[in-house]
């Protein structure tokens, strides 16, 4: 059993109570919105849960075992709050709902119940609705790390170690022209080879796409910059003049490693490990031959 609070525990007791359900959305870019189905505002905890704002909760499925929990959030789409467009771009994908239950008389009287997942988003015109599923959703993904010929590191991160805010492998500049939601001609300072962004991310730093990145397909140089092409593009066009950023990119195979990156003591594949192929491979009479003897003996 989850322990209340003391101060809540008592207003429990007492049979008349004033309790109101809270929910706290954390964004990956560290925005954090506040609801609640009260019909006043509640803070606590630095969090301002705002009232009428049409945000409320289904009731929450919990099965035995590892099965993660599921339920299900609706909401009126304002501009100031939850946005079509920030659905459309993602700015909810993979992000937190914890859930409390608040003494909106005393907001200090509050317990978290449950943290969960933003899962599926449905929406309209108008409104959304959002799955929501518990942590133990966690476990279905796939853990551990593969004996592959590919680099199982992501570039940059630790176990990669190379520094991609070096300018080096980073390049700062501006959108020129919008082609398509894919294609962009963007212009940057240095000179960086065709593709050299291949496999990278691009990623807006003002703008309608502020703090989100997408994968870069191929650039090709241009006088004042490149063309980069993306494979998949943003929902929302951004703007000419909106500033941006450009990473390098690496196919995972040992030779870029060690070329392009002069990483290769850090490569995290396996480039020697034999292939299919050697599966297939059977002694020839003429390669023992060729050493001198036979694979064959009679």
């Amino acid at each position: 059993m989850k322990p209340l609070p003391s101060g809540l525990q008592d207003h429990l007791d007492s049979g008349a109570t004033t309790l109101c359900w809270c929910w706290r959305i954390m964004r990956k870019d560290g925005v954090v919105l506040g609801f609640t189905d009260h019909d006043c505002d509640v803070e606590f905890d630095g969090v301002l849960h705002e009232a009428q704002t049409g945000f409320t909760g289904s009731e929450v499925q919990t099965q035995l075992g590892l099965a993660p929990d599921n339920a299900e959030v609706s909401g009126a789409l304002r501009s100031d709050r939850i946005s079509e467009t920030d659905l459309l771009l993602g700015r909810y994908d993979g992000a937190t709902v914890d859930l409390y239950r608040v003494n909106w008389v005393e907001p200090s009287q509050h317990v978290r119940l449950r943290r969960m997942l933003f899962g599926e988003v449905r929406h309209g015109k108008h409104a959304f609705t959002a799955e929501l599923r518990g942590l133990s959703a966690r476990l279905s993904e796939v853990k551990g790390r593969l004996f592959q010929h590919g680099c199982s590191a992501m570039l940059g991160d630790a176990r990669c170690g190379v520094n991609l805010s070096s300018s080096a492998y980073r390049a700062t500049g501006t959108l020129e022209a919008v082609h398509s939601a894919t294609r962009f001609e963007i212009n940057y300072s240095g000179s960086y080879d065709d593709n050299f962004f291949a496999h990278g991310r691009l990623e807006f730093i003002s703008g309608a796409l502020d703090r989100l990145s997408y994968d870069i397909k191929d650039n090709v140089k241009t006088s004042g910059g490149a063309t980069v092409s993306l494979w998949i593009g943003p929902e929302v066009l951004p703007e000419p003049g909106d500033d941006v950023r450009l990473y390098a990119g690496c196919d995972k195979s040992f030779d870029t490693c060690r070329s392009k990156f002069s990483n290769g003591l850090n490569y995290q594949g396996f480039p020697h490990i034999p292939g299919n192929d050697f599966v297939f491979r059977f002694p020839r009479q003429d390669e023992a031959a060729n050493d001198g003897g036979s694979l064959f003996n009679e």
